[in-house]
């Protein structure tokens, strides 16, 4: 049995990968949230400003917009992450179920 997990480099290369995703969707989803506190503190601004008739009220519009097309962008990718995630993480369970599955097999087939 650990001379089956030992050798399998496809199944290894899939968990590195799914590692890698993992710590992609964590560090999006931190910007996500950082994104969404500047696109709150800037919508605070633009309103205060338009409170009172500020000068830079469109420039301030012009800034939340920019945020939240940046926010749009992120969440989008982070939507793909996830689906690589989902992806990858299926693959390899397809991949080592066929390797344990095909075990008992070679075992068969090769008496120590």
């Amino acid at each position: 049995m650990l001379r089956l997990l030992e050798s399998d480099c496809h199944g290894q290369r899939l968990r590195d990968l799914l590692s890698r995703f993992r710590e992609q969707e964590v560090a999006l989803c931190a910007l996500l949230v950082e994104l969404a506190e500047a696109i709150d503190h800037a919508q605070e601004a633009t309103c205060r400003a338009a409170a009172a008739a500020a000068i830079d009220h469109h420039a301030r519009l012009a800034d939340c917009t920019a945020l939240q097309i940046e926010s749009d962008g992120l969440t989008t990718e982070l939507v793909h992450v996830r689906m690589a995630i989902a992806g990858t993480h299926e693959e390899l369970t397809d991949h080592d179920q066929r390797r344990f599955r095909a075990a008992p097999d070679a075992a068969v087939a090769a008496p120590a």
